[in-house]
């Protein structure tokens, strides 16, 4: 089971994005997701595994190591 992207529970549902969120969580959105080696934005993909953000020029980046590495906030989506 994945844990949820803001606060480390153990992930319900996904948001609008694709990443794994709680229930409290699942109306916001992570914006500033960039890689942390060279600053592109990361796109969310799905293996048998989990979820993890893939950089286009870097390759595959886990969520664990985006969110410790970059700015990362959360907005609630209205």
């Amino acid at each position: 089971m994945e844990r949820c992207f803001f606060c480390g529970k153990m992930s319900t549902t996904y948001n609008s994005q694709g990443i794994p969120m709680c229930r409290e969580h699942k109306d916001y959105e992570a914006l500033n997701v960039k890689c942390p080696a060279c600053g592109e934005e990361l796109e969310v993909m799905q293996s048998k595994w989990g979820k993890f953000f893939n950089c286009f020029r870097c390759g595959n980046v886990s969520m664990h190591k985006a969110k410790q590495a970059c700015n990362v906030y959360f907005v609630k989506k209205r």
